[in-house]
């Protein structure tokens, strides 16, 4: 009966490491029902030799003790055989434990790595949508600088277009912009002077011999023009 339990045992104990090894194997390790088979096996394996079989109970006194010396022998060396399988499970286990956490260790790598991705798919995402708006700012911005070179072409034609002047005085700055300017007659004879006639003294008129037809002077901010007859005023480079 003793040799019964004993192979028993060592059968689960052997069933408990072929169930570990498969686990790990496969990843889907069940540590309570490791415990079951693997305690139930030692139980069973140190209960079968602690029972001596029918037969040793019918030998002599001389022969039980030999009997006895052998089972303790035995015993001995299922001992050590369980201590064996004891270190070989702990061993498997410690395995099991690494392995689990190089396989964690690696999941987190791969789920590290796929956030870094999604967010770098995001962050190129945002980089086209920023390029589009840049696009469309720069469609405004050429335009708003076409309609400003536009204004200031007007602005520019209108500041270079002639301006007449009739007789009377006038103030450079304020009835007329300062700048350079190419001075003719406008259908009359008459006397023209800037300052007083301390910058500009001529008189203005078709008669060669006894005016000028054109003039060129720089209009500074503050000269003062005085006009006898009507001129007109053509800025120059």
């Amino acid at each position: 009966m003793g040799t019964f339990f004993a192979l028993v045992g060592f059968l689960l104990i052997i069933g408990a490491i072929v169930y570990l090894i498969v686990s790990l194997i496969k990843k889907n390790f069940k540590k309570n029902l490791l415990m079951y088979i693997g305690g139930a096996g030692i139980i069973l394996f140190i209960l079968g030799i602690c029972i001596p079989s029918g037969s040793a109970q019918t030998v002599s006194i001389d022969g039980k003790k030999l009997v006895y010396d052998k089972l303790v022998a035995e015993i001995k060396s299922k001992k050590e055989e369980l201590n064996n399988v004891k270190k070989q499970l702990d061993d498997l286990n410690n395995q099991y434990t690494e392995k689990e956490d190089q396989i964690n260790a690696a999941m987190d790598v791969v789920n590290n790595k796929k956030k870094s991705e999604d967010e770098l798919k995001k962050l190129q995402s945002d980089i086209d949508s920023k390029k589009e708006e840049v696009k469309s700012w720069d469609s405004k911005l050429n335009s708003k600088k076409k309609e400003l070179a536009s204004v200031a072409g007007q602005i520019q034609k209108r500041k270079g277009a002639p301006k007449v002047l009739p007789a009377g005085y006038f103030s450079v700055g304020k009835d007329i912009p300062a700048g350079r300017y190419k001075v003719v007659p406008n259908g009359g004879m008459g006397n023209f002077f800037v300052n007083e006639g301390a910058k500009v003294n001529i008189i203005l008129g078709y008669d060669a011999s006894l005016s000028v037809k054109e003039y060129v002077f720089d209009a500074d901010e503050g000269d003062e023009i005085q006009l006898t007859t009507s001129a007109k005023f053509i800025p120059v480079k």
